[in-house]
């Protein structure tokens, strides 16, 4: 390996390590997916190591609500009977993942709560939050008699949950996290558990100042348990005692909603869930001792060059094909080392580093590839090429010929034999270098007008032209080179076709043109003779073809795969845009902000019961997160207007499906989820807009739309309505069966529902 290459190696490596300093959009959620993957198997390992038995769910469910008959929040009464009963049960710990903020309507109901949180035995943490407008606490006497901690969440850029807040810091008020709060009540406020904590977090803080936060600090969070993992009864049933003996003595016991209407869903390493199960899964951290700690970056940075140096390795030492293999059984390697880290407790950005080495690996592969083209056009281009001429040899050039001749394109094809009379006689008198030069500027004018030209003997060249020529043309242009070197010029042209041997016809050509005393002449294809028009065996060809062929078809690919990954940043960039215009158009309305993204969730939600390929549900989230972009043309007199629509209003709201679809129609990477977002105001029954699809014929994406949107339609309220429970919606839903929505994809959304723990499953 030469100076140069090394150099341009170690350019390449510096380039790599930058995905670990810096957030590239696309490598970056690449490096997420990747620890996301790494999560779900440490899950899958652990799952039955995992002690759950200390946690008790009390869900707020869908069933809990229609059941107990109360508006939304419900009254606090009700808490207060729920806490007054868990203390007859000798309860540890009970958090509320619950804002108590401000006064009750009634404050008999206000009095019954604080009783009981004075009167209970164990310990109560209630949950607070903050967000622009302040930090949103308990009422004061509640805070005066329990402990409290926040809930706020934190995601990654791609809306998934991945760490926690464990401490933060306003100006004059600091304090950890709920689940962290809880996990230490539970262990009576160890001090050795606290220590445990504290050096995990990470050591540079992360600054909020818009918020009004000077510090806050985060740990990563990993996840053992998922909704199904834990022990969960529904509020109604708490409180009327419809529980088995002992199943809340000296637990944990959470108060947590879990029905749509609380809109309290979230994104996770392992799926979506309620909120609540993401407090659970730090709790569980803290008491099994699976608290991550982040990795060094010097050890980070340790194994980016460990896995570098292998890579480079791999690239100089092994070929492309068996590279791949070593490369990724490396990869394997590496995320095996994940997980194995992750049992001690130690966490460390597999992502950045797979990643790194994959920038490494391509950048390398493809810097190998190009020295590696180079030399074979050079070789190439001196064994097709006719050192002094500077056109094709005529090998090369019959090869040509049998394409062109074969092609089903363009079937009009002329062979032109140019004779240059004279010429033998003028290169007795020349030396080597004045005849390349005269060359050179015959080569220039006859690629000029066509690109496959061939030196067929010293004074005869041979061309294909796709067109008819200009004999004329080209006999004057070549006159201005030749015509002082006392060299005349002959041309012939002949119409051939695929069942034409060009060589035979060639030689046929060059005996009329020698014989004829006519400086051009212009044959036509039944002047030839009847043995120039047969069939032509290509086996042979085939093979030296190839050679040719090979290495420029990898060009043309290597070429067609960088437009590519170009043409998906274009489209990348455009999806964001797209998504960023509905996120501002939402935010308009108090009514609509989060609808998008919760459509989006619960679409996920759907497509993931229905086991659909991970390439349709990305097609479904695209979909789902543009479907009310053509909202951008409707005008805010009617688009936020308070009451119901009036029949003219109406039909304009209807016009944003064909908004949403002519904005992007114009990029045809989006071909694929426009018909999803055009037809997802399609019902089942024919009824719909805007063409009146029906059943099948309406797509599939759409159709999961739509159950989407309709349940968060319902769950969302507005100012003329009141928003449903997930109860009364699903029996909406139900109704909707067969008219409004598919009747498979609204039973299968219903069963998604209990199985997220967003419907009771009673």
């Amino acid at each position: 390996m030469n100076k140069k290459r090394y150099i341009i190696l170690a350019l390449i490596s510096i380039v790599s390590i930058l995905p670990l300093f810096f957030s590239f959009p696309y490598l970056s959620r690449l490096s997420l997916g990747l620890d996301d993957f790494s999560s779900q198997i440490f899950y899958s390992l652990n799952k039955k190591s995992i002690d759950t038995s200390h946690i008790v769910l009390v869900a707020i469910d869908d069933y809990s609500f229609k059941k107990i008959g109360q508006s939304w929040p419900m009254r606090r009464s009700l808490y207060a009977k729920a806490l007054n009963i868990l203390n007859g049960q000798n309860v540890k710990v009970v958090g509320f993942d619950l804002i108590f903020e401000g006064e009750s309507p009634l404050a008999a109901d206000d009095e019954a709560f604080t009783t009981a949180i004075k009167d209970f035995n164990g310990k109560v943490i209630l949950g607070y939050f903050w967000d622009k407008s302040g930090l949103h606490l308990p009422k004061k006497e509640f805070m005066q008699q329990a402990a409290h901690g926040f809930i706020n969440s934190l995601y990654d850029s791609d809306g998934i949950e991945r760490k926690c807040i464990s401490y933060v810091k306003f100006n004059n008020f600091s304090d950890v996290s709920f689940a962290i709060k809880i996990a230490s009540a539970y262990k009576n406020y160890s001090q050795e558990l606290m220590n445990n904590i504290i050096p995990r977090q990470k050591t540079e803080p992360l600054n909020f100042q818009e918020d009004g936060i000077e510090q806050q600090y985060i740990f990563d969070v990993n996840y053992l348990a998922r909704p199904n993992d834990i022990k969960t009864i529904s509020l109604y049933d708490l409180i009327n005692e419809n529980f088995p003996a002992g199943l809340f003595k000296d637990k944990i016991v959470l108060i947590a909603p879990t029905l749509g209407i609380a809109h309290d869903i979230h994104s996770t390493p392992l799926g979506v869930m309620p909120g609540v199960f993401i407090h659970i899964n730090i709790i569980l951290d803290i008491l099994e001792g699976k608290l991550a700690g982040l990795v060094p970056i010097i050890i980070s940075l340790f194994l980016v060059v460990a896995i570098l140096i292998v890579s480079l390795y791999i690239l100089s030492s092994f070929t492309f094909l068996r590279g791949i293999f070593l490369y990724l059984g490396t990869v394997l390697c590496v995320l095996w080392l994940n997980i194995v880290l992750r049992f001690f407790n130690w966490y460390f950005p597999l992502g950045n580093i797979i990643v790194c080495s994959l920038v490494f690996t391509v950048f390398g592969s493809f810097y190998n590839y190009a020295v590696s083209v180079a030399f074979l056009v050079l070789i190439k281009n001196k064994l097709i090429k006719d050192p002094l001429t500077n056109l094709f040899n005529i090998r090369y050039f019959s090869e040509r010929l049998y394409l062109e001749a074969k092609s089903i394109f363009n079937k009009k094809k002329y062979l032109v034999v140019l004779f240059l009379n004279g010429y033998k006689a003028y290169s007795k008198a020349q030396n080597f270098e004045q005849l390349k030069n005269t060359w050179n500027r015959i080569s220039v004018s006859l690629f000029s007008v066509s690109n496959l030209w061939a030196r067929y003997t010293d004074d005869i060249v041979v061309g294909l032209m796709r067109r008819r020529p200009d004999l004329a043309y080209i006999k004057n242009m070549l006159n201005d080179t030749v015509a002082e070197k006392g060299i005349k010029i002959k041309l012939s042209a002949v119409n051939i076709n695929t069942d034409t041997d060009v060589l035979e016809a060639s030689e046929f050509m060059i005996s009329e043109i020698q014989k004829s005393p006519d400086d051009v002449i212009f044959l036509e294809r039944k002047q030839l003779p009847k043995d120039t028009h047969h069939k032509i065996k290509h086996e042979q060809q085939l093979y030296s073809l190839s050679l040719a062929a090979e290495d420029k078809n990898a060009e043309l690919l290597n070429l067609i795969g960088q437009l590519k990954g170009e043409e998906q940043k274009i489209k990348e960039a455009y999806f964001e845009l797209m998504a960023s215009l509905v996120t501002a158009l939402e935010s308009k309305d108090a009514y609509t902000k989060g609808h998008t993204q919760r459509v989006c969730n619960y679409s996920l939600m759907l497509a993931q019961k229905l086991s659909l390929s991970p390439e349709e549900k990305e097609r479904i989230r695209k979909a789902a997160l543009l479907h009310d972009l053509g909202k951008i043309g409707i005008p805010d007199s009617v688009l936020h207007k308070k009451g119901q629509l009036t029949d003219e209003e109406f039909s304009i709201i209807k016009e944003h499906e064909i908004i949403s679809a002519k904005i992007l129609e114009p990029i045809k990477e989006f071909k694929d989820i426009i018909p999803y977002i055009l037809y997802h105001h399609e019902n089942f029954d024919g009824s719909g807009y805007p063409h009146g699809l029906a059943a099948d014929f309406i797509p599939l994406g759409a159709r999961i739309i739509a159950v989407a949107d309709m349940f968060d339609a319902l769950t969302t309220g507005r100012s003329y309505k009141q928003a449903f429970s997930v109860e009364e919606s699903v029996s909406e839903i139900q109704k909707a069966k067969g008219k409004k929505l598919d009747p498979v994809l609204a039973d299968k959304f219903i069963e998604a529902l209990r199985d997220f723990h967003i419907l009771s499953s009673t």
